[in-house]
């Protein structure tokens, strides 16, 4: 992975833990509306790319949370 993309991930992470956080949802509740295992959502908090994690993650953050998925890698 190169340092955009490590850079990318490190944002990533940190946006849907915020999401997560500010919406008092627990991991087993955010999971869910993303559509993904508890497990998986640790992962991505913690900065892994869970391996066969698809786009639909991203577009059930914009659902939920009106929140489109351009802004999920950025500062």
């Amino acid at each position: 992975m190169n340092k955009k993309n490590t850079k990318e991930l490190f944002y990533l992470s940190k946006n849907v833990t915020f999401i997560r956080k500010s919406n008092n949802l627990s991991k087993k509740e955010m999971a869910k509306l993303l559509g993904i295992s508890v497990k998986s959502l640790s992962k991505l908090e913690k900065g892994e790319l869970p391996p066969r994690m698809g786009v639909n993650i991203f577009f059930n953050i914009q659902k939920h949370f009106g929140i489109s998925p351009k802004f999920l890698f950025m500062e």
